[in-house]
């Protein structure tokens, strides 16, 4: 099946959207989150004067935390926020 590319202004509640984006598989949630990515740093850029930021491709990410986990390079959540201090 031939897809085609659409530009698609869409005003939805909240909790639509994120209905929607949990219906996503997996490869179209990586496809959207690079793109996610990618808009956020520009209109950072365009925003705010911070420089561009190269993200690593969540695939990469996920095989990097996949490989940490399956290694035992992990902690207790209970030492998650240890050292950090919030006003």
């Amino acid at each position: 099946m031939k897809s085609t590319q659409v530009k698609v202004n869409l005003s939805l509640p909240f909790e639509s959207l994120i209905e929607m984006m949990s219906s996503l598989e997996l490869r179209e949630k990586i496809k959207l989150r690079e793109l996610l990515d990618r808009d956020i740093a520009i209109t950072q850029q365009k925003t705010q004067n911070i420089p561009p930021q190269e993200l690593e491709p969540a695939i990469e990410s996920f095989r990097r935390g996949w490989d940490d986990v399956m290694n035992g390079r992990t902690k207790p959540i209970s030492e998650l926020w240890d050292g950090i201090d919030v006003d």
